[in-house]
């Protein structure tokens, strides 16, 4: 590669109060050993929008991709230029996030690198680079990216999703525009400026040119010419170039594919010399006759219009190489006239036919019914053709069939083709929609990895409804379907904080005394402890060892109900006519201790110890009974609660030096000096209506709700907020759970076994 010196002008035409756009143009100002290795640096950036942000965006860009490119350890150009794009996309990506998801979709830039005669870059958006050479200009994004120009679909992540690079010539230009450029000069244009005058003296004048625009557009361009030195050059003679005819070669291309020579390789035309002869005029015959089938097919059938001839198609007149001395069309042999107004006959029945089967088909109603309505008229008809047949000639006979078998042939060819044309655009849709619904999930992904969840939500919500859309009567369709919604689901479960656990069992109560039915759960120093509601039995297990340990007490009037820590050394019990009793850790041994019951009719469905004080949650009563601890057990109990707050409903609660009630219904109320205070819970889906237990303490940061119904447990801040939803397979009959917050761990009481898991903290 040899170096080449560059002459670079830029145009920016940008009013930061009036214009439609924000543009900016940066061109690097390095080293000279800098550049030496790596080139120059151009960047245009258009924000299409004239919002506050654009320009923190734009100079964020343009920094990282200078810091990002000259800092590289890499003199490889093409690495270090990939390497800069994959540093600026992650930067893009984190903007999203700062800003807004919808800036993306309206930014145009591009980024490239000049160093010699190579040429490197790539764009976002709508953006525009020409290449002049040899006196012609041709687009090269427009060339090398036919599928469409990035627009609504950007994927934050591969912004700059590739690299275009190719050779550059002496005396080459590139211009890199902004759209709006070619709205007020045209491409001719733009090559004159460029080509008749040095690059500064084209970008003045271009300047002048734009800046009586009133219509506050921006404009933004980067001409750069690879200069050479002057040679002489020896034109041939006019004579010499009538002499002496210069052949067209054509060879397959041997450059890389980026490179800028096969960009702008035109097919070669060539002309073809016309014979008086017999083949040549059949030749026309039958090219006619096709011609006309297809445009009368493009028109009826593909709603089209005819084919068209290209300009540059009918600039090319044949001259021919010698002149006719007689007038060959006059002198044509009376057959060769018979054969062409035959085949001009065969050509407008083919048509004729094609017109018939598409208004069959159209009318296939019709015809049945008509054939049903009168079967003796179409017998008649199919005799008088049989008839009129049999008349025929033999080689009219031939003439007819042969006439038959193409019509027939032709009519299935663009059946065919209008199946396969549906069956493409078909094909087209689906992988367009497909396409789209995967940078929908995209962008939901990045807009989640930010903390946009509504975005995040209303972006799956339309990639759901989307693929509603898709066809599912093929396999593979089914399965790109299921894929699909396999992918939004899992994105769907982040913005419901849903986490699948997989926990692992620690004690099994059905091993030590046979079948059980353990309900409560509680949790002192190592060892967790229940009760079996039948066999009125008190069970310890240790979560480190999984030991499970039996105290039976037989002499017990009733059974268990509730049970609660006192402190780490008693747990306190109630059975199911309200009677405490103590069990002392250390003794093993169960002490009745004395509590008054203010109403016989008390329903205590929980109860919880906060400073030695027993509160009793009492749905009948409408109220919570408060009890302080005396010698020999707890004094009378007292109402708690002040206001008219309704309890008739609740079925837990648990205390910090607040009271949390949860209800039914999945509500929670917020209770302090006994009165109801103002808060609530962040809505949630699956939507929490049926609820079982609420667990919180002095040493627990969060609430914790089990859901038994939709096998969950739910995890929300003490302010309402909702954290996650702790959901598993293993999770088919929970009775209760216990929460060590310290160490980050959840014990669950799953029918008769003991299940634990890490919580995400």
């Amino acid at each position: 590669m040899t170096d080449k010196n560059i002459s670079f002008d830029k145009l920016q035409i940008c009013d930061p109060d009036k214009s439609r756009s924000t543009c900016h143009i940066f061109i690097s100002r390095q080293s000279p050993a800098e550049e030496l290795s790596l080139g120059k640096l151009f960047v245009i950036t258009e924000i299409t929008s004239r919002d506050k942000i654009n320009a923190d965006i734009i100079n964020t860009i343009q920094e990282e991709l200078k810091i990002s490119y000259y800092n590289t350890e890499d003199l490889n150009i093409e690495t270090a230029f990939e390497k800069a794009l994959e540093s600026i996309n992650q930067r893009i990506a984190d903007m999203v996030g700062d800003y807004d998801v919808n800036w993306l979709d309206k930014l145009n830039t591009i980024a490239a690198v000049v160093k010699g005669d190579n040429l490197y870059f790539s764009h976002i958006g709508n953006i525009h680079t020409f290449l002049i050479r040899n006196e012609k200009i041709s687009d090269i994004i427009q060339t090398t990216s036919r599928d469409e120009i990035q627009s609504n679909n950007i994927n934050p992540l591969k912004a700059f999703s590739n690299i275009i690079n190719g050779p550059l010539q002496s005396e080459d230009i590139i211009l890199f525009c902004t759209p709006t450029l070619l709205d007020f000069l045209s491409q001719e244009k733009i090559k004159r400026l460029l080509l008749e005058h040095n690059i500064t003296q084209a970008i003045d004048m271009m300047d002048k040119l734009l800046s009586e625009n009133m219509n506050n557009t921006s404009f933004a361009a980067i001409a750069v010419k690879i200069e050479s030195e002057k040679s002489i050059l020896t034109e041939p003679s006019a004579a010499q170039q009538i002499a002496t005819p210069t052949p067209t070669t054509v060879t397959a291309a041997t450059s890389p594919q980026g490179s800028m020579d096969s960009l702008l390789q035109q097919q070669a035309d060539t002309s073809r010399v016309l014979t008086p002869s017999l083949s040549n005029h059949l030749w026309h015959i039958l090219k006619n006759g096709a011609i006309r089938i297809v445009d009368f097919a493009r028109l009826q059938i593909f709603r089209q219009s005819p084919r068209r001839i290209k300009f540059n198609q009918q600039m090319r007149k044949y001259q021919p190489t010698h002149t006719a001395s007689y007038d060959q069309t006059s002198k044509m042999p009376v057959t060769l006239k018979t054969i062409s107004r035959g085949g001009k006959k065969i050509g407008s029945a083919v048509t004729s036919g094609s017109k018939s089967i598409i208004s069959l088909v159209k009318k296939k109603d019709q015809i049945a019914s008509g054939i049903k309505s009168a079967p003796t008229s179409f017998k008649q008809k199919i005799t008088n053709l049989i008839f009129k047949f049999n008349r025929l000639s033999r080689v009219s006979k031939l003439i007819l069939a042969l006439v038959v078998v193409i019509a027939f042939i032709l009519s299935q060819s663009i059946f065919n083709m209008a199946i396969s044309r549906q069956t493409e655009e078909n094909n087209i849709e689906y992988d367009q929609t497909v396409s789209l619904i995967s940078q929908k999930i995209l962008k939901a992904e990045a807009a989640l990895s930010y903390g946009n969840e509504d975005g995040a939500k209303t972006l799956l919500n339309e990639a759901e409804a989307l693929i509603n859309e898709l066809p599912d009567k093929k396999q593979d369709q089914k399965q790109k379907i299921e894929e699909l919604q396999n992918d939004i689901n899992k994105q769907q479960e982040k913005t419901k904080h849903i986490i699948s656990v997989d926990p692992r069992q620690i004690a099994d109560f059905n091993t030590v005394d046979g079948p059980v039915s353990v309900k409560n759960l509680t949790l002192i120093n190592n060892s967790l402890y229940t009760f079996d509601t039948a066999k009125k039995t008190i069970y310890s297990a240790n979560i480190e060892l999984g030991e499970i340990s039996a105290w039976p007490q037989e002499d017990m009037p009733n059974v268990f109900k509730h049970i609660i820590p006192q402190n780490n050394n008693s747990l306190i019990l109630l059975d199911t006519d309200n009677n405490a009793y103590e069990f002392g850790i250390n003794n093993e041994a169960l002490t009745a201790l004395s509590l008054n019951q203010p109403s016989e009719e008390m329903n205590i469905t929980d109860i919880f110890i906060y400073d030695s004080r027993l509160y009793m949650l009492d749905t009948n009563n409408n109220q919570i009974f408060r009890a302080f601890r005396v010698t020999g057990g707890y004094n009378s109990p007292t109402e708690w609660k002040n206001d008219g707050t309704s309890l008739t409903e609740a079925v837990s609660l648990a205390i910090d030096g607040t009271i949390f009630v949860l209800e039914k219904n999945g509500n929670v109320l917020k209770m302090s000096q006994g009165n109801l205070q103002q808060w609530s819970l962040d809505a949630i889906d699956p939507e929490l209506i049926n609820a079982d237990k609420i667990f919180t303490n002095t040493s627990t940061d969060n609430l914790y709700i089990l859901d038994k119904q939709q096998q969950r447990i739910i995890e929300y801040t003490k302010i309402g907020q909702l954290l996650n939803q702790y959901t598993s397979e293993l999770f088919n009959n929970i009775n209760d759970f216990v929460v060590d917050y310290i160490n980050k761990k959840m014990y669950v009481l799953n029918g008769n076994t003991i299940l634990v898991f890490d919580l995400q903290l």
